[in-house]
């Protein structure tokens, strides 16, 4: 025999049982659109090679074009050295970096002395 319920634990009852009765359409919605594409995929043929190369069409030149002529390239040799005004050590990158920042600090004072 079933227990005696409130008529508020029916409406919660109630409320559960209809959500999981809309997941279970939705779910089943979902399923039967798969199984229409799957069955629809298998009917269509197959996309990829064909058992059974097809035939080669006749190029539309009849004549054989010759080969363009190669020109001749003269070869020059490159020194791998690096060129000296390239060549910084240390010392030179701080002695510039040195030049860099006297510049931005003149610039700064001549604003700061305009204002």
């Amino acid at each position: 025999m079933a227990k005696k319920q409130t008529p508020q634990q029916i409406e919660t009852s109630l409320s559960h049982w209809k959500t999981r009765l809309r997941r279970a359409v939705t779910m089943i919605d979902k399923l039967e659109r798969q199984q229409k594409r799957l069955v629809k995929a298998a009917a269509r043929p197959a996309r990829g090679l064909p058992d059974e190369p097809a035939p080669e069409k006749p190029s539309p030149v009849s004549a054989p074009v010759p080969p363009a002529p190669v020109a001749q390239v003269e070869r020059v040799e490159i020194g791998t050295a690096i060129p000296d005004f390239l060549r910084r050590g240390m010392a030179a990158q701080k002695a510039v970096d040195q030049v860099i920042a006297d510049q931005l600090r003149e610039t700064q004072a001549a604003t700061k002395l305009a204002k």
